[in-house]
């Protein structure tokens, strides 16, 4: 063994011996610990308790985190061990969550493949989000509506090629089902169950548009005309319940071959010129559209007197959607994706307000260019992501439309095919079968092509 010498008179200092005496260590300099300290306890305290996070948690929280709490939903350990596998292979984290959550085990991972997965997808905003600010306050105290959001999330990893939630998505929703029912057998009927509801017809749309979300959404119509004279609840819930009712019935009349009678809307108080994040369009639009389906509902039947009727109608409906000026709610971020997506329903209404309405044997002024409003269409459309579900009614419009040409209508599937691509959910299925349908590239049936126009989903 060789003994090193030591050339550099090097000396072992205690630490608080060199501070003592002011003596650097190696190439540093002189320590200055006690000034540092001295600024430190100068600074206000309001500023240092600023920087502190904390978060209540225990050993059972992490240990939870990748499979099924004793008092979760009945699943078998051959389930659990899949959902565990899932979970891992991800990659996505879940959050932590103090022991009295509500949310434990595999629902503590739903619940933030909910936050921060599927909720984004579900609105045009990330700040005024009323899938996450309206909505999961009331799951959080309200077991119904959380076991609805929690298995439309699990739905959503299904279709995500994920298959081992298909079980448990299942048992959530019945668990949810079962849970309105007790609900509404012990107290009156309120938003909370009406938001139920809502989530109901989420799941059965994105589960290839079930003819079960037809049935909910008709009841749903009916709850929200008793709640609306019978009850008061917080705002936002309210408008969410209505718009999302509303705006599926009135985009849905614009695609069903046999419509039911069309209904008067009643808005609650709101600024009908706001954009609204989850269908991308104001109250406005929605309410000029309606009109434009009820004018072709009553050409179907018969009830104008006289062309100049029909005439007078078309060109103050022409006009207002000319005219029409939709504003992003105050707050939103996102501005320029949410008035796009605003500006392209605006000009698919022009093209629908077209196809639905001619004026046979009478000479129509020309207000308006269809194909012209086609082509603006489309360039509106290249501006806003492959992805983005809030373009499915524009792109239907222009694919059933007599005014797209078969180049543009090439463009059109190719966009739904990437949408269908990107979320596999039920409504943009059918929306591209029928479109492919209606370009004759498809071997669909009459059958078929009439049923999935039926119950098919456009909001």
């Amino acid at each position: 063994m060789t003994t090193l010498e030591c050339d550099y008179q090097i000396k072992l200092l205690w630490e608080e011996d060199a501070l003592q005496r002011n003596i650097a260590h190696g190439r540093g300099k002189a320590p200055a610990r006690k000034r540092e300290v001295a600024q430190l306890v100068e600074q206000p305290l309001a500023y240092r308790v600023s920087e502190y996070e904390f978060c209540n948690t225990t050993t059972s929280d992490f240990d939870a985190m990748y499979w099924n709490s004793p008092s979760s939903l009945g699943i078998d350990d051959e389930d659990d061990s899949d959902v565990e596998e899932v979970v891992r292979a991800t990659g996505l984290k879940c959050i932590p969550v103090p022991p009295h959550s509500p949310y434990l085990g595999s629902d503590a991972f739903l619940l933030d493949y909910y936050i921060s997965e599927l909720s984004p997808k579900c609105s045009l905003s990330r700040i005024n989000n009323p899938y996450l600010y309206t909505l999961l306050p009331v799951a959080f105290e309200f077991e119904p509506l959380r076991n609805a959001l929690l298995a439309a999330a699990a739905n959503e990893l299904r279709l995500q090629q994920h298959g081992e939630f298909e079980k448990l998505a299942l048992k959530l929703r019945d668990a949810a089902i079962r849970g309105l029912r007790a609900h509404l057998q012990t107290a009156e009927m309120d938003w909370r169950g009406l938001a139920v509801m809502l989530m109901f017809c989420f799941y059965d749309i994105s589960d290839g548009c079930a003819p079960s979300w037809i049935t909910h959404h008709k009841m749903a119509l009916k709850m929200l005309d008793r709640l609306r004279a019978n009850s008061k609840t917080d705002t936002s819930l309210k408008a969410l319940c209505e718009i999302y009712f509303v705006a599926h019935e009135v985009m849905g009349q614009t695609a069903w071959e046999n419509p039911s009678p069309v209904r008067d809307l009643l808005w609650i108080p709101h600024n009908p010129q706001e954009i609204d994040v989850l269908t991308g369009c104001s109250r406005q639009l929605l309410s000029i559209i309606h009109r434009i389906s009820s004018l072709a509902q009553r050409i179907r039947q018969n009830t104008f007197r006289a062309n100049d009727q029909l005439l007078s109608e078309k060109s103050a409906l022409i006009q207002e959607l000319l005219t029409l000026h939709q504003v992003p709610a105050s707050g939103s971020n996102d501005l320029n994706v949410v008035q796009t997506v605003a500006e392209a329903k605006r000009l698919a209404a022009l093209i629908y307000l077209e196809e639905k309405l001619p004026v046979v044997g009478f000479p129509e002024p020309r207000q308006i260019d269809p194909t012209a409003i086609v082509q603006d269409l489309l360039e509106v459309l290249s501006g806003l992501p492959l992805h983005n579900a809030a373009t499915l009614w524009p792109l239907f419009v222009l694919g059933v439309s007599r005014f797209t040409t078969h180049d543009q209508l090439m463009i059109v599937l190719s966009r739904l095919l990437c949408l269908e691509q990107s979320r596999p959910l039920g409504s943009i299925c059918h929306a591209r079968r029928i479109v492919q349908g209606h370009a004759g590239d498809s071997p669909l049936s009459i059958d078929r092509y009439q049923t999935s126009k039926a119950r098919i989903s456009l909001a």
